[in-house]
């Protein structure tokens, strides 16, 4: 939110990463269940505390000077409220919304309907890739609810002759009913904020407005879709946002297509293309056929926003999306079979992959989106087993996959060093054992090592020692230490989870399937069809979304 990226939330994690005077350090939290202690115990706990409260107020003062400029587009009575820093992000927001409109900003208690509509996805067709173009569309939502004016919702069954109503286009559909005799005060505010964030960004990027007006521009939709913020909430304008951009890129599929470009993936806002034609894999061609897409859809819209545009996020040297074994369902929502057996295929998980790019300076770098290595909960050993042994040969051979062999042999090697153990453990936080209605892990984890109390403490899952557990045991690094585990013992399931992404597929390895389709998915796993990765949804416009995935 803050533009920093947060492994958690704890805030030793926070402290180091904002680079505050003060960091919560690490101390047993057994300590703390005594009645009495030695001088140097008190002299760690109050050290300890004391970190604990001056870190939490530089934290403090950094959140107080980020949202500041928030405070301009509120009510002078909510600048002195300090609601721009006590308020959630939507109540923000929704006062903002309310200031443009001269609304007061008061709340229903009434629950948005569930709509089963939400952004579009279209899975990835192939596992590797090399020369793709990463485009996405700037500030898509923010410009769809001012360029169709969503925000004049009428009801159809009251409008006057007099007013010009909008139901949709021979482009573009809706459910609802639009007025748009003339632009509605917010999307006129929409777009004039959408003007000066662009400005802004083109003067100064670290100007603190930039952030200020994308958390309010992108906080909208929420805030427009729920009953809760009556003012401004209407049936149909959060639905039909999502609908409309299901279209546009859509659309955007179809014509880029159409220019001689094939689209691997996408998702709502973005698209990732290819071509094997030298003459077209030009950044000049790729921006001539975007703007051409951009015009046609200003041409389809009430309101044409001058800021509109699809751009080029990235140009990736390669990219990886990690197939793993699925099951096929039918029709019915049913796993298919086959004599009894489960029928698999390879296909991709939304939102999981990994690029290599060359950044402004000539240097190659890596990012991660969404593997399991990036979780909160991750083991310490596979982040540690990317960074110094496969992000070097990843750069250096712009390629993502090794062979299984090579994976478990640098496991080997890292299960050899002193500080393995630590790096097995996983840290648990948990609560009092009262808190917990089943004989669940936490509760264990309070009573063997906490007396029933709460606490965090770090583990090492393993199968011969430890005070809680079944099957699978628990123990500190200082228990598994003193136990001098073999690697046999040790439970590695989820270091070798969190790098199998990486790991190169090897048909042999996967069930035996019992369809022609499932076949040929898993026979070539670098290049698989469309229409067999995806299912196909209803139709819009009366064309075919062949590929189009509905995120649900």
């Amino acid at each position: 939110l803050m533009d920093y990226k947060w492994k958690d939330n704890h805030l030793r994690t926070m402290a180091q990463t904002l680079n505050l005077d003060f960091l919560k350090g690490d101390i047993d939290y057994a300590i703390f269940h005594k009645s009495s202690w030695t001088v140097e115990e008190e002299k760690e706990i109050i050290a300890y505390l004391r970190n604990d409260v001056m870190a939490t107020k530089q934290l403090f003062d950094k959140l107080w000077n980020y949202w500041l400029p928030f405070a301009e587009l509120l009510e002078i009575r909510d600048i002195y409220n300090l609601s721009w820093i006590r308020s959630s992000i939507a109540s923000l927001t929704y006062k903002a919304a309310c200031r443009v409109i001269g609304a007061e900003p008061t709340y229903s208690e009434k629950v948005s309907e569930a709509e089963d509509i939400g952004g579009n996805v279209f899975l990835p067709t192939v596992e590797e890739e090399t020369g793709v173009w990463y485009v996405d569309f700037q500030s898509l939502y923010p410009h769809i609810f001012c360029q169709f004016n969503l925000t004049a919702e009428v009801n159809p069954d009251n409008i006057s002759s007099k007013r010009k109503v909008w139901h949709g286009n021979e482009i573009f559909q809706v459910k609802g009913y639009y007025d748009i005799t003339e632009q509605h005060p917010l999307s006129k505010y929409i777009a004039s904020k959408l003007k000066e964030r662009i400005t802004l960004k083109d003067v100064d990027k670290t100007h603190p407005m930039v952030y200020t007006l994308k958390i309010f521009l992108n906080g909208l939709y929420g805030v427009m879709r729920s009953a809760i913020f009556e003012k401004v909430h209407t049936p149909n304008c959060g639905s039909d946002c999502c609908f409309l951009g299901q279209q546009i890129q859509q659309l955007a599929k179809e014509m880029l297509e159409q220019f001689g470009f094939t689209v691997i993936a996408g998702d709502t806002d973005s698209l990732m293309i290819v071509t094997k034609d030298p003459n077209k894999n030009t950044r000049e061609n790729v921006v001539d056929c975007l703007n051409q897409i951009v015009e046609i859809i200003k041409d389809s819209v009430p309101y044409p926003a001058e800021t509109f545009k699809i751009g080029i996020e990235n140009y990736l040297d390669y990219i990886l999306f990690p197939f793993e074994d699925a099951t096929i369902v039918g029709e019915d929502g049913k796993n298919k079979k086959e004599n009894g057996r489960l029928i698999y295929q390879r296909t991709a998980k939304k939102k999981n992959y990994l690029y290599v790019f060359t950044n402004p300076k000539g240097e190659k770098e890596v990012k991660l989106v969404g593997l399991p290595i990036k979780k909160d909960n991750s083991t310490l050993l596979a982040p540690k087993i990317y960074e110094e042994v496969l992000k070097p040969e990843i750069i250096k051979n712009n390629r993502a996959k090794f062979s299984k062999t090579f994976i478990n042999n640098t496991i080997n090697e890292y299960l050899k060093k002193s500080e393995i153990l630590q790096l097995l453990s996983q840290e648990y936080k948990v609560n009092a054992s009262s808190a917990y209605k089943t004989n669940c892990i936490q509760k264990q984890i309070s009573d063997a090592y906490f007396k029933g109390r709460e606490g965090v403490i770090r583990l090492v899952k393993n199968s011969r020692v430890g005070k809680c557990g079944k099957g699978t045991l628990y123990a500190t690094v200082e228990e598994a230490t003193n136990a001098k585990l073999t690697r046999e013992e040790l439970d590695l399931d989820k270091v070798e989870q969190e790098l199998s992404p990486f790991v190169l597929f090897e048909a042999a390895n996967t069930p035996v399937e019992a369809t022609e389709q499932a076949k040929t998915v898993t026979s070539n796993p670098k290049k698989v069809k469309d229409e067999e990765t995806t299912v196909e949804p209803k139709k819009t416009r009366g064309r075919p979304k062949k590929t189009a995935v509905l995120d649900k």
